[in-house]
């Protein structure tokens, strides 16, 4: 499925509504973010009419430093918006099952999506250090994603990050989530266990096809009794929409609650993402039992899925 072709009406309406944003985010200490919409405010036109790459404006390559520090990585990494929507609430519910999960020694912990380990890097850095307040519960994690050149990056940036002892616990792999885990062999140097107390989500379900199908493998990689931690953007914006939209992650969906039957996109949504109480009843009836809105604060929030204990 690809994207409808913007009007210029609706052109000229993002890009009124970027500049809006642009002046809130004047105060020095968004800088990043200012940068960042600046670089998609300027090349908006270009990119829709095809004279300008998105590859380019967003993930430009590391070497080309002017680029890079406009592009979409380094705003994963140093973006104050995105963190402070992010990490408090992810440390808060992961300190939290850890304390829950003290008995299971060690509480086995699977991230999927990781991306780059830009919001991995600053949840581990939290959760290992002195003032963790999950009472010192030893755990595993393994960090994957699709991307072999990622899951490198991620690497990387958790060994410089995260003091070498904390490396002992930690494995990186590739997986992809839309297909059945239990019957693809993940490359690597290390291998999926057969299953997680604690599997984590942050941002990137919502840029899988099939919904249903993405919980159903992650309900197979969870423990009796074991926890899905989904960290997920409730409701769009025109930051949103005019930076990522560009992708073609972000017109990836093929649902049936995305899409309808003769292939058009939905007009209540338009786009990937989904409401709190959606994510909730697809959660369940990807047999996931009790499921818990931890954090929302209307556009971004954590939603924690518990695992029937039955095996």
């Amino acid at each position: 499925m690809t994207s409808k072709t913007p009007t210029p009406d609706w052109i000229r309406c993002q890009i009124k509504a970027l500049q809006t944003q642009i002046y809130v985010l004047c105060e020095p200490v968004y800088s990043v973010d200012m940068q960042f919409l600046c670089a998609v405010a300027s090349n908006l036109y270009p990119c829709l009419t095809g004279r300008n790459s998105v590859q380019s404006l967003l993930f430009p390559p590391e070497d080309d430093t002017h680029k890079h520090r406009h592009g979409a990585i380094h705003y994963f990494e140093h973006s104050v918006l995105r963190s402070h929507a992010r990490l408090p609430a992810l440390h808060y519910v992961m300190s939290s099952l850890l304390r829950q999960m003290e008995s299971i020694s060690p509480v086995r912990i699977l991230e999927i999506g990781g991306g780059h380990g830009a919001i991995t890097a600053k949840l581990l850095q939290a959760l290992v250090s002195g003032n963790n307040n999950n009472n010192g519960t030893a755990f595993t994690y393994t960090f994957t994603d699709i991307c072999p050149f990622a899951v490198g990056k991620a690497r990387q940036k958790l060994t410089d990050v995260l003091p070498a002892t904390a490396l002992d616990f930690i494995e990186f792999a590739t997986l992809d989530i839309t297909a059945d885990p239990t019957a693809t062999a993940v490359r690597g140097p290390s291998t999926l266990a057969p299953v997680y107390d604690i599997v984590l989500a942050v941002d990137v379900f919502h840029a899988t096809p099939y919904l249903q199908d993405t919980l159903v493998h992650t309900r197979r990689l969870c423990a009796p009794g074991g926890v899905l931690v989904l960290g997920e953007i409730f409701e769009t914006s025109e930051f949103l929409e005019c930076a990522f939209g560009l992708t073609d992650c972000w017109w990836r969906f093929e649902d049936d609650r995305r899409v309808t039957a003769d292939g058009d996109v939905q007009q209540e949504t338009e786009q990937p993402l989904l409401s709190t109480a959606a994510w909730v009843d697809l959660q369940q009836g990807a047999g996931f039992g009790r499921a818990v809105v931890a954090c929302d604060d209307g556009r971004y929030g954590v939603i924690c899925a518990q695992a029937s204990a039955e095996t």
